[in-house]
């Protein structure tokens, strides 16, 4: 089942709340030869969103996002939006550059709003530059927290970016 509240951001933002407009969602997009995936209840089992590295052609760096949807946008949707039609990838990205921590390892935050909620954005599948392996923060709840531990996420970069430093 889809996240009610990625379901509202879906119905106010995409669909604006016009009745008789539609838009079709996935669970894989194949994007330069690698399969990403992002569904609740991936094969019946268990949650899968894979995570990626973004960047628009506004950005002097590529931030992180966790994908959890695709959608597939047709004309007349798009025409509201002013977009091209195709298929795109509703994510929560990362409000800035993974932060070092080690050799291997870096840090991020997932952007949430005041409330503590996720922000959600629709990328392009152009603005997609490849998969970024990524652990998200595991919080114990009885614990004191706040909804920025909940966002961290580590990020490990792939063997080829680090294999020569040891």
């Amino acid at each position: 089942m889809i996240d009610s509240d990625l379901l509202q951001y879906v119905g106010e933002y995409i669909l604006k709340w016009e009745t008789g407009k539609s838009i079709t969602f996935g669970s894989e997009v194949c994007i330069n030869d690698i399969l990403y995936r992002a569904h609740p209840f991936y094969r019946s089992k268990s949650p899968w969103f894979d995570y990626c590295y973004y960047q628009s052609n506004r950005m002097q760096y590529k931030r992180i996002a966790k994908i959890l949807t695709f959608v597939q946008i047709n004309n007349e949707v798009s025409d509201a939006l002013n977009i091209a039609s195709g298929v795109y990838a509703i994510c929560i990205c990362a409000t800035d550059y993974p932060m070092e921590l080690s050799v291997l390892v870096k840090s991020s935050f997932l952007s949430l709003d005041e409330d503590g909620k996720s922000q959600y954005t629709m990328l392009s599948l152009h603005d997609i530059k490849g998969p970024a392996y990524c652990i998200e923060n595991v919080v114990d709840k009885s614990v004191d927290y706040n909804y920025k531990d909940c966002s961290q996420v580590f990020v490990v970069d792939s063997l080829d970016t680090w294999k020569n430093k040891f």
